[in-house]
């Protein structure tokens, strides 16, 4: 068996405004609860809305915390651009030495969320592949409509050689018919739904049998070829980036 996630990675650094709690023995409780950002073309927020799954009583720190941050100025075909977008911020729950909690943040990013899978399963690497332990990472390029859904797929990247690239083949296949019929987050642009072309990182690894780590010379291979596209793309989907260190910030 496999365990598989999307991910981008945007994640913030970090410096507390309040001194950090001391731990208790039981490890925190951590959350992940996504805000609606809307931004200047400056990277100034101008409103936040929390996720209906946030927990009513973090919701006023959270926009309170979030109202204060502040973004890199958005682009949009070169040029900088208002921008509504989605953030995940990771909040902790600890207890301190003297029996109380606290709510933490201890971290943010942007975040380009596949919003639904319309009923269709996240596909399962090839056994054949799960048994021998082997992981890896695939990128795709894809347009992205102004609804948020996804059309003419490419496979930008792919790592391994023999075996391993059968199995990526045939993944790859799996991996298309799941993002046909899925949504993105729609992409606001100076307060319109846009279309872009985008990226995403679908990676798979190993659960059981150690699997070795990613050989620098792919990892190289894989950020150059993104880096090309990404060169050749000129209306990239964009994402919001935090320039504030938010990591121990209390609500």
């Amino acid at each position: 068996m496999k365990r598989i996630s999307l991910f981008c990675l945007l994640w913030a650094g970090a410096t507390a405004h309040a001194a950090e709690p001391a731990p208790a023995q039981r490890p925190p409780t951590v959350l992940n609860l996504p805000l609606d950002v809307g931004v200047d073309a400056q990277g100034k927020v101008t409103d936040v809305v929390p996720d209906a799954t946030v927990p009513e009583p973090l919701k006023p720190g959270l926009v309170r915390r979030a109202s204060e941050w502040q973004f890199a100025p958005p682009m949009w075909q070169g040029q900088p651009a208002a921008l509504r977008g989605r953030v995940l911020v990771r909040v902790q729950f600890a207890a301190t030495t003297d029996g109380k909690t606290v709510a933490q943040i201890v971290d943010a990013k942007g975040s380009e969320p596949i919003k639904a899978f319309l009923g269709t399963e996240v596909p399962q690497f090839p056994q054949s592949a799960a048994k021998r332990g082997v992981g890896g990472t695939f990128v795709h390029t894809m347009r992205q409509g102004a609804d948020g859904s996804l059309s003419d797929m490419q496979l930008l990247w792919s790592g391994g050689e023999g075996s391993k690239k059968k199995w990526a083949t045939q993944f790859d296949g799996s991996l298309r018919e799941v993002y046909a019929k899925a949504r993105r987050q729609p992409v606001i642009i100076n307060g319109q739904p846009m279309a872009c072309h985008g990226q995403l990182t679908f990676h798979f690894s190993a659960i059981g049998p150690q699997e070795p780590p990613e050989p620098a010379s792919e990892r190289e291979a894989r950020e150059a070829a993104i880096a090309a596209w990404r060169a050749a793309t000129p209306d990239e989907c964009p994402m919001l980036t935090l320039t504030t260190d938010v990591s121990g910030q209390l609500l």
